[in-house]
């Protein structure tokens, strides 16, 4: 009952909810490894000052806060590439079992999950992909691109797993993996809820980082 539901919400508003989120998680997380940024000298000089303790982190994420609201504004795209499959970062290209088990423990020991979802709530589409591809979505400042055929790294490469909703379908949580610049990489479960009508990313869990 609980994978009919979820499978009607995403073929309902795929580019709604998906744009929203994925927009969001990019502005949040992973700007400073787009080509647009990194060519950004000042954003380049806060980043090592910061990283030498000679900025603080009020400072810096004030000054990188002011920096991402005017790169999301300027008409060059900033390119990421959006890969339809999960798992990349373990040999088979896909979530082992016993890889789930240890991610499904760490979301629910965490508050916003025990406090928003029901303790029975099933987890399997969460190592589950979207199922878009990089021509379904639209976001604004995004130039979204699907991987390439013939080269196996994949830079600035993100995916989606499909959604887990709470019982009265205003908040969800997804699972997200990042790879940039080998090997820094990261998988993380997004919190989002529902504001005015909006998806909004309230959370962000982060279960692995390389």
């Amino acid at each position: 009952m609980f994978a009919t539901c979820q499978t009607e919400k995403i073929k309902q508003q795929p580019a709604t909810f998906y744009d929203a989120i994925l927009g969001q998680i990019v502005y949040d997380r992973y700007y400073s490894c787009l080509d647009t940024f990194l060519r950004d000298k000042n954003l380049m000089k806060i980043d090592s000052a910061y990283w030498k303790g000679s900025v603080s982190v009020s400072t810096f994420s004030r000054l990188v806060a002011a920096l991402k609201r005017e790169r999301k504004n300027m008409n060059q795209k900033c390119k990421i590439t959006f890969h339809p499959d999960l798992g990349r970062s373990y040999s088979a290209h896909t979530i082992p079992d016993v890889a789930k088990k240890e991610l499904q423990q760490i979301l629910v020991t965490d508050t916003a999950f025990q406090q928003t979802f029901p303790g029975d709530q099933a987890l399997d589409s969460l190592f589950i992909p979207c199922g878009l591809h990089a021509s379904d979505f639209n976001i604004d400042f995004l130039q979204i691109e699907p991987p390439p055929q013939k080269r196996r790294v994949l830079y600035s490469s993100i995916s989606l797993s499909m959604p887990v909703f709470n019982s009265n379908k205003t908040r969800a949580v997804l699972y997200c993996e990042y790879h940039g610049d080998s090997p820094y990489g990261e998988g993380v479960f997004v919190f989002v809820e529902k504001q005015e009508g909006e998806w909004k990313v309230y959370k962000y869990l982060v279960n692995w980082q390389s």
